[in-house]
């Protein structure tokens, strides 16, 4: 008779095998990843206009070594504004990860004070999804943060599970595309609520055309 511990080995061993194969035929066949075009994110999203930003500065290149990039400022019909950043690398691999830039270790490196961190579900408009969110605080500013890392269509808010998955789909599927997405609003005369109701609206738009590049 075999036991739990053999046939949780034999099954393992099965799926490692069964990946394998997977990749050897994916390579085989030919087959690559597709790099996602993230220009093609329109500047307009429903009530939302946005606007390109600055680009990164030649050190933040240098360490990230990010494929693509995007930095836009979109700002609703009603004048609220929203920061959005996503960094996407076709590979993941050693410091050249999403979740070895977690905000939680960038913005204090930066000069930012982080005074409350906690993942949470938020509600839109097409579903819900689970995020980071961050308050954080340089010189007299407050900013509320969401952010989340991803690869392909799944979605992850801590850092250790998207490091093992990505370790994993890269072994088992050739596969370690993805990066992070970042959105920030202002919190004005200690509003929190309502620049967290500013980002939980522009999710409810922003989200279904990121999927659509993400496909």
């Amino acid at each position: 008779m075999i036991s739990r511990t053999g046939a949780f080995t034999a099954l393992l061993l099965s799926l490692l095998l069964a990946g394998l194969d997977y990749r050897v035929d994916s390579q085989r066949a030919g087959s690559s990843q597709t790099l996602m075009q993230l220009e093609q994110l329109p500047l307009q999203l429903a009530q939302w206009r946005g606007t390109e930003l600055p680009g990164m500065g030649i050190r933040a290149k240098e360490v990230l070594q990010l494929d693509q990039h995007l930095q836009r400022a979109y700002r609703s019909a009603t004048g609220a504004p929203v920061t959005l950043y996503l960094g996407y690398w076709e590979q993941q691999t050693g410091d050249h990860q999403a979740a070895k830039h977690s905000p939680k270790v960038c913005l204090p490196a930066n000069g930012w004070e982080i005074s409350e961190s906690h993942s949470t579900v938020v509600p839109t408009n097409h579903g819900s999804i689970e995020v980071n969110e961050l308050t954080a605080k340089r010189g007299t500013d407050s900013y509320l943060f969401l952010y989340w890392f991803f690869r392909g269509e799944q979605t992850y808010t801590q850092e250790w599970r998207a490091l093992i998955d990505i370790s994993l789909g890269a072994f088992m599927y050739g596969r370690s595309d993805g990066g992070i997405i970042e959105v920030s609003v202002p919190i004005r005369s200690a509003d929190a609520a309502g620049a967290r109701r500013t980002l939980l609206e522009f999710l409810s738009d922003f989200i279904p055309e990121f999927e659509k590049l993400n496909r």
